[in-house]
């Protein structure tokens, strides 16, 4: 008997999961790119007000606290825009999601 992975390696590319594959991609890149800017200005930011590691650290912390709290409190809402562009009316592939309310 074939593992899920066997399994799954099998199946075809379909226009689907490329579409999936490249906005999964797009939002790693863009995320990617952001870490990269943070970790830049907090060197900056470190040297001029004379901050310690430790304190570094905090800042750093605290960008990706707010981005994880900001993420799960968009999925409580179900409001948020990476909602609203995987379901918006002209996606070729909404129909494999259920309707959600508009508000």
């Amino acid at each position: 008997m074939a593992t899920i992975a066997e399994r799954i390696e099998k199946l075809p590319m379909t226009r689907t999961a490329w579409t999936i594959l490249m906005i999964v991609g797009v939002g790693w890149m863009f995320d990617a790119m952001d870490q990269g800017m943070v970790s830049g200005v907090i060197a900056s930011i470190g040297t001029d007000w004379n901050l310690s590691l430790y304190e570094k650290s905090w800042l750093i912390n605290s960008g990706i606290i707010g981005m994880i709290l900001g993420a799960a409190l968009d999925s409580a809402r179900n409001t948020g825009c990476l909602s609203f562009s995987v379901l918006s009316p002209d996606s070729d592939w909404e129909g494999s999601f259920p309707r959600h309310p508009r508000s």
